[in-house]
């Protein structure tokens, strides 16, 4: 879009600067032939000298009249020359602009594809991880039950140990061996609360 825009511009320009020196050209072909018109009459009309003057006055004015334009024209084709290299520059500064655009655009994706792999892969870590402590925690429990089953078996066993030694021996368990048993108890009934 801007190429179109700087070519328009340009071929304005040039057309403009065509039409300056169109213009100069045919200004200085009538100004000549009416020129020589006077030339011709006064040259019948009036004296020598009278028309050598009125010729150098013409000539001078004619010289005077292409200095201005020659000017006019040269300053026209320096304006030119600084709107070309101003095209030239600003179709370098778009050219810039563009590429920078076209590179963060890509950067912005490859970046945004790799965090959305990066937070796919939390996800999928995060989901393992609640997997796993949902796995540990029903084994804690089931463990929680198996030591209190075990612990409930040794308890009875014990007790029906202590039973037939006491149906054994008749009383040949001691006092002693009665209080470490129900010292075993209750550390056993302790540790069972504090799970």
């Amino acid at each position: 879009m801007w190429t179109v825009i700087l070519t328009f511009f340009i071929s304005k320009t040039s057309w403009i600067f065509l039409f300056v020196v169109l213009y100069i050209a045919t200004f200085i072909v009538i100004s000549n032939n009416d020129d020589k018109e006077r030339l011709k009459k006064r040259i019948l009309d009036e004296g020598k000298n009278a028309e050598i003057i009125t010729f150098n006055k013409n000539q001078e004015n004619m010289d005077i009249k292409l200095q201005t334009l020659t000017e006019r024209l040269t300053e026209k084709e320096r304006m030119l020359k600084q709107s070309q290299y101003k095209i030239k520059s600003v179709e370098k500064a778009l050219n810039d602009i563009e590429n920078k655009t076209s590179t963060c655009r890509s950067r912005y994706k490859s970046l945004m594809s790799d965090l959305k792999l990066d937070v796919h892969k939390t996800e999928e870590e995060v989901k393992s991880l609640q997997s796993q402590v949902s796995n540990l925690s029903l084994r804690r429990e089931e463990l929680k039950k198996e030591v209190v089953k075990q612990q409930e078996e040794y308890e009875k066993m014990l007790i029906q140990f202590t039973k037939d030694l006491e149906n054994k021996g008749t009383g040949c368990v001691s006092g002693c061996e009665k209080s470490r048993f129900s010292l075993y108890k209750a550390s056993v009934g302790f540790r069972l609360r504090s799970m």
